[in-house]
């Protein structure tokens, strides 16, 4: 059985679910179609792009900037849906 590879561990996370940034706790909670991570192959850093069912995207920016990638803190998912 192989491993799981970072966009896949991303899309888990947060694809399919109602979510919003971390950072941004006014925003709306929105469907998230798929989330998409730009990095090498091992993950050790990089970046992951959320695009809503709606067409708009966010940029996941760690809350802690010394993080090099985004982790599941950084997005918050609406209550119900974990």
């Amino acid at each position: 059985m192989r491993d799981e590879t970072v966009q896949e561990r991303y899309k888990r996370w947060w694809q399919g679910k109602y979510c919003r940034l971390a950072r941004c706790q006014d925003d709306k909670f929105r469907y998230v179609q798929t989330a998409r991570f730009y990095g090498p192959p091992s993950g050790v850093y990089g970046t992951v792009v959320l695009e809503y069912l709606d067409g708009t995207k966010d940029y996941v920016i760690p809350i802690d900037l010394k993080a090099f990638k985004p982790r599941k803190m950084d997005v918050e998912i609406e209550e119900g849906q974990v």
